[in-house]
């Protein structure tokens, strides 16, 4: 094993990262990276990873200064070339498209009507060229800390504007399309008689091992996979390959084929099978590997599969270097790095199932890091059901998918059983997971670690693999003990972290508030936010929905580290305020839920299945933690309107008065002015995002706040904020936070001295 090469590929990896945060982080990988290679290499060996650092970084900074549009927004009428298969969910379509210039945009399209949904699945075809009438926008960025930042996923694939379409017309087909084009239709094609045979339940399944598309899972099943860590079974990795390259080119050599004519026909064909299945990051890297393997084997260089690891991730690197932060090919890289270098130390144990489990475990610990910050939990469960069921997929699964879709040409009736005992097989297996997946601790949330505990625990993995293979027993317990201390630590940092905070969360047109006091003495939700649902008809009923508790509010709570609340508080029944709430407490418990007793009908459908406490609440109520102090003054009496029904906390956190109002109106706001005349605050969340049928003037002039904060959804129907509003807080000299141009609000303190921050610049 030639180890510069090793060192070539870390000084590649190190160096992209640097370049690509460039500041006090970037400054402290490069220092600790260089002290390393001086303390362990010769001089010579040393200038050569400089040399790799100063190219690499070089590499990095040209795609960077390369990656510009040369669009701008106020644009309306497109020549475009579809390049890829659309993603057609319930009434939406999305795709890839590129302008006449080159340039690559994310197409999205409405459909009208089933007929117009139907004609375009029927007629689209990758290198379909068309004129668009439609609006440039930015594609969202992150809004909300630990949420997805969808501008930076598509700017690493060189797209800088979602093109909303319009109208679509005159679209015709290249007369010679090319290779690229004809292979992704007959994926989609392929995709298509997936949909078609194969049942609902199993058709999803079927997608991802056949063609790498994994769009068609239901999501409950693709959760199921995600906690119980065997999600990479789903998608098309370097098992696929190795099935497809060995059963070939062992086909080719019982033909009599010579070896030398089998690798050039691999070579070949290798390509052609990672674009029919979608050239995702694991795929690329699986073929890229057998490609550069191959390719010097025909030129009679020895090489090792872990030099070729090396050789794929520089070459990679060189050509993309965006590809390195994309988590699916860290995941793959990593996992197989490990696999391949961990050969000696699994070799060691004598049967099959030790072996098996030995190889899980090492998986699941050298993925930690990546695990962690980019997914903030990991599954215990997955050492032990990747043991089960990484054989079953291997070995019955795929190979009866890829068998049941080969049938679909060559027999219907016996593609048609295969099919049925295809389904029955995943109806089984998918029975075995909702049971395993419901078991509380198939998975644990560690949060998301900060930069010096993902360099630490980095560092302690790749010691804890060395000694492992050393056999430095002392050395290697040592150093897994130090990795649980600081694993610990990152479980319970919210326990003895000193430092507090109050978050606005922007979950659209909604309110959803979060409160963590340090040391652990609370953490509180005020409301879920949620969405109003509208009928629809059944073809635009989409697979995998978007919702606000599942997608925003679990995803934050879990990078802080939050798996259970003391107290989640629903100011009222609306469903723009407790609408995520079952979809959070499937997943974040809650000690106590207090509801409004004002309003207790409203809440019955939403919390009906809930086994939390639920408390109602009224004025009067109050809490302390000790240092903090939490006072409802509202509902008071019974109002008809739920709004003025609203939850109204007023709390002492960080030296400073909180007043938060709920949906409360100015019906409401007297009622508190009169019944508290004292009534002061130095920060309020401004009622009903907004609405001009909140904060009156002379609730503004007994309150005499310094900021206020309204959350309200960007560019929503109801015209909220409202301009009256607005005009009336800055007349009082009120600083004015608003979630829809802001995103989340962050208020982070420790002792009573505490700063704002906004999400977006």
């Amino acid at each position: 094993m030639n180890v510069n090469l090793v060192f070539s590929a870390v000084s590649a990896a190190i160096a992209v990262t640097a370049f690509s945060l460039w500041g006090w982080k970037s400054l402290c990988i490069l220092a600790l990276y260089i002290g390393f290679l001086y303390v362990i290499k010769d001089r010579s060996a040393l200038y050569v990873q400089l040399v790799v650092i100063a190219v690499s970084g070089s590499i990095y900074i040209v795609h960077t200064e390369r990656n510009q549009t040369g669009l701008h927004a106020d644009l309306r009428q497109f020549s475009i070339t579809f390049t890829d298969i659309p993603e057609i969910d319930g009434n939406s379509m999305e795709t890839i498209a590129k302008t006449a210039s080159g340039e690559k945009l994310m197409v999205r399209r409405i459909f009208n009507n089933y007929k117009e949904k139907r004609n375009f699945e029927e007629q689209y075809q990758a290198g379909m060229q068309c004129k668009v009438t439609g609006t440039l926008d930015l594609p969202d960025p992150a809004r909300n800390e630990n949420s997805f930042n969808y501008r930076k996923y598509l700017y690493y694939r060189g797209i800088h504007w979602m093109l909303k379409v319009q109208s679509l017309e005159n679209c015709k087909i290249e007369q010679q399309p090319n290779l690229l084009y004809s292979l992704k239709n007959i994926r989609y094609k392929g995709l298509k008689l997936v949909k078609k045979h194969f049942s609902k339940e199993s058709q999803g399944i079927a997608a991802a091992l056949l063609f790498g598309e994994a769009g068609f899972i239901n999501e409950n099943i693709l959760q199921n996979y995600q906690v119980l860590g065997i999600i990479h079974l789903l998608s098309i990795s370097g098992l696929h390959v190795t099935i497809l390259a060995g059963g070939l080119f062992l086909l080719g050599i019982r033909s009599g084929i010579t070896r030398k004519k089998m690798h050039v026909l691999l070579f070949t064909v290798l390509p052609l099978y990672a674009v029919l299945t979608g050239l995702s990051p694991p795929v690329i890297r699986a073929c890229g590997m057998a490609m550069i393997y191959l390719c010097l084997q025909l030129v009679n260089i020895r090489v090792s599969v872990a030099q070729t690891i090396c050789l794929a991730y520089i070459g990679f690197a060189a050509l993309n270097p965006y590809i390195l932060f994309d988590p699916g090919f860290q995941l793959s890289f990593s996992v197989t790095s490990a696999l391949l270098f961990s050969s000696k130390i699994i070799s060691r144990y004598p049967t099959l199932l030790l072996q098996s489990f030995i190889i899980s475990c090492i998986c699941q610990v050298c993925s930690l890091p990546i695990m962690l910050y980019h997914f903030f939990e990991v599954s215990i469960a997955g050492l032990f059901v990747n043991v089960v069921f990484v054989p079953l997929y291997s070995f019955i699964i795929l190979p009866l998918a890829i068998l049941a879709f080969s049938f679909i040409w060559v027999h219907a009736a016996a593609a048609k059983l295969l099919i049925h005992f295809f389904h029955i097989i995943l109806h089984t297996v998918n029975g075995w997971l909702d049971l395993l997946s419901s078991i509380p601790v198939s998975s644990i949330v560690f949060g998301k670690p900060h930069f010096i505990v993902l360099v630490f625990l980095t560092g302690l993995i790749l010691g804890i693999f060395y000694c492992w293979e050393i056999k430095a027993k002392i050395t290697c317990i040592v150093l897994v003990f130090l990795m649980t201390i600081l694993l610990c630590y990152q479980y319970f940092a919210e326990y003895v972290t000193p430092f507090g905070e109050v978050t606005f969360l922007d979950v659209g047109q909604g309110d959803s508030i979060f409160i963590k006091l340090p040391f652990g003495r609370g953490t509180y939700l005020i409301d879920t936010g949620g969405q109003l649902q509208f009928n629809r008809e059944s073809w635009e009923e989409k697979s995998s929905t978007f919702e606000v508790g599942k997608d925003i509010v679990v995803p934050f709570l879990k990078g802080k580290g939050i798996t259970k609340l003391d107290k989640l508080i629903l100011t009222h029944p609306d469903a723009d305020h407790l609408g995520g709430a079952p979809n959070v407490l499937k997943e974040i418990s809650a000690e106590q839920i207090l509801i409004s007793q004002a309003a207790l009908k409203g809440y019955k459908k939403s919390l009906n299945d809930i086994k939390s406490s639920i408390v109602a609440v009224k004025g009067g109520s109050a809490w302390t933690t000790g240092k903090e102090s939490f006072y409802i003054l509202n509902p008071q009496g019974n109002p008809k309107d739920t709004n003025e029904a609203s939850i109204v906390i007023l709390a002492e956190i960080a030296g400073k008065r909180w007043l938060f109002t709920g949906d409360l109106g100015k019906e409401g706001e007297s009622l508190l002015m009169e019944k508290y005349p004292g009534l002061e605050a130095d920060y309020l969340k401004a009622g009903h995002h907004g609405s001009k049928n909140s904060t009156s003037g002379e609730f503004l002039d007994q309150v005499d706040p310094a900021s206020a904060f309204i959350s309200a959804g960007e560019n929503n129907r109801y015209g909220h904020p409202s301009q009256e509003v607005l005009n009336v807080l800055k007349e009082h000299n009120v600083l004015i936070y608003r979630t829809d141009k802001d995103g989340a609000i962050t208020f982070r303190f420790f002792n009573r001295n505490g700063t704002f921050s906004e999400m977006l610049p």
